[in-house]
């Protein structure tokens, strides 16, 4: 009889175990992870943002939610740390970027904002986090976007 063998699930997919920041950290490739702790670093810095582990489901598995502290509202922005993807995703008011409001934004920023999918009266728009270089200016739309400010 052969062994048995065992598939092991990378911590961002193993719905059954509750892994750590590092654990799904640790499985970005190099360049991502520093992108990808560069923008956590940055939510955290957010006054009254609190950060939150969670089971989204398919297809965001493990991510971290942003939301306001002390508040009930759905999360203000996520960050999925799906291996040679990483991504931060930004839940924005249908009707919150005009056109003239999209001629001010970086240029890198806004096709994702333009192909961003509507959901009701929600555009999720998600930028992958491939390089630490791209991400002031992303974090700086999403503190302008959702009103917010750093500590």
């Amino acid at each position: 009889m052969p062994p048995e063998s065992r598939h092991v699930r990378p911590p961002w997919e193993d719905r059954f175990q509750t892994p750590t920041a590092d654990d799904l950290i640790r499985c970005l490739e190099n360049e991502q992870r520093q992108a990808f702790e560069l923008a956590r670093g940055s939510l955290l810095e957010i006054d009254s943002l609190e950060e939150h582990l969670a089971w989204r489901g398919i297809p965001w598995r493990w991510s971290f939610s942003y939301r306001l502290a002390d508040q009930n509202e759905p999360p203000l922005a996520y960050l999925v740390p799906e291996p040679g993807h990483p991504r931060l995703v930004l839940p924005l008011a249908a009707d919150a970027v005009s056109s003239q409001a999209l001629s001010r934004i970086p240029k890198s920023l806004r096709g994702p904002i333009i192909h961003a999918p509507r959901v009701g009266e929600t555009r999720w728009t998600a930028w992958e986090l491939n390089a630490p270089g791209q991400v002031s200016d992303l974090i700086e739309f999403a503190q302008a976007s959702l009103g917010l400010v750093r500590a």
